[in-house]
């Protein structure tokens, strides 16, 4: 037989009262590099709608920053982690302030 832990127990104990024990959150809902990640990706997924939106090529955009066309596109997928001033760089290069990157 398992053994309970203490909240667990305390939790049984309440059981007949109606009460709940308390919701967790999975590790990937609230894990800092989980949320990381989420927030990377959403990045990306801006830079590429804003560069679409302006008509602009990965190339022309990679180009005018300069960087590697793997990590520009690394970027654009969510898999990499840009510096503030990449971000700046990227912005400009579309022509936009780099808060339309981030919103």
């Amino acid at each position: 037989m398992r053994t309970l832990r203490r909240s667990q127990k305390a939790w049984c104990q309440q059981a007949d009262t109606g009460s709940r024990p308390p919701e967790r959150l999975s590790s990937a809902t609230r894990s800092p590099a989980a949320e990381f990640e989420r927030e990377a990706q959403r990045i990306g997924r801006r830079i590429r709608d804003v560069r679409e939106q302006h008509g602009l090529t990965q190339e022309r955009v990679f180009l005018a920053v300069p960087m590697n066309r793997a990590h520009y596109q690394d970027v654009e997928a969510g898999r990499a982690n840009p510096t503030l001033r990449t971000l700046w760089r990227i912005a400009r290069a579309i022509g936009v302030p780099i808060r339309d990157l981030m919103g």
